[in-house]
C-alpha cells in the first residue's frame, strides 16, 4: 500500500486499514508493506518495491496515480479499484481492477487470498514492463504530436 495518508477517505483508507485487520483476525498469510513504514530516501522506496508481490489501490475517486506507474515500471502487478484515470492504466492481463462497489473488506480479502501462489515468473513481468512502455512510450509520442500540430497551425 503506497498511500502516504492511512487515514485518506478518498484513498480508501477505512477499507485498507479494515482489510488488514480483517486479515489479522482470520489469520491470512497475507503481508501488507506500507511505503510510509519505509525510511523516505532511495533505498527505503526500493526496499518497499522489492518487497510487495501486488500494490494495492483501493480509491474511491483518483486520476493517474504515479505510483501505478511506479509499479508497472518494475512490472509489479495491481489490485485497484476502477476510477478515474486508474481504470485505463489497468492491464487485464496482469492486473486486478474492481468496481468501487466491491471493494468490501471480505471482498478483498477473498480476492488477496486467489492470488497466493500466482505470483508473475520474471517473463512475465518483464512482459507486463514492456506493454506499460509500449503505452506510455505512444502516449508521450501522441502528445508531441498534438502540440507540434497544434505550433504548426497557430504560425500559419
Amino acid at each position: 500500500i503506497a498511500s502516504m495518508e492511512p487515514n485518506s477517505y478518498i484513498k480508501g483508507g477505512d477499507i485498507t486499514s479494515s482489510l488488514e485487520k480483517l486479515a489479522k483476525d482470520e489469520e491470512a498469510p497475507i503481508i501488507f508493506h506500507h511505503l510510509r513504514d519505509f525510511p523516505q530516501n532511495d533505498r527505503g522506496v526500493q526496499d518497499f518495491w522489492s518487497k510487495i508481490d501486488y500494490l494495492l489501490v483501493i480509491s474511491r475517486a483518483d486520476n493517474s496515480p504515479n505510483v501505478i506507474h511506479e509499479a508497472k515500471q518494475r512490472g509489479i502487478p495491481i489490485v485497484a479499484s476502477k476510477v478515474g484515470g486508474i481504470t485505463e492504466l489497468l492491464d487485464s492481463h496482469f492486473d486486478v481492477g474492481l468496481e468501487v462497489s466491491d471493494c468490501t473488506e471480505s471482498n478483498l480479502l477473498n480476492v488477496l487470498r486467489s492470488l497466493i501462489g500466482t505470483d508473475l515468473d520474471s517473463s512475465s513481468r518483464k512482459n507486463m514492463q514492456n506493454h506499460y512502455h509500449a503505452y506510455s512510450d505512444s502516449s508521450v509520442v501522441d502528445h508531441i504530436s498534438l502540440y507540434e500540430s497544434l505550433f504548426a497551425e497557430s504560425k500559419d
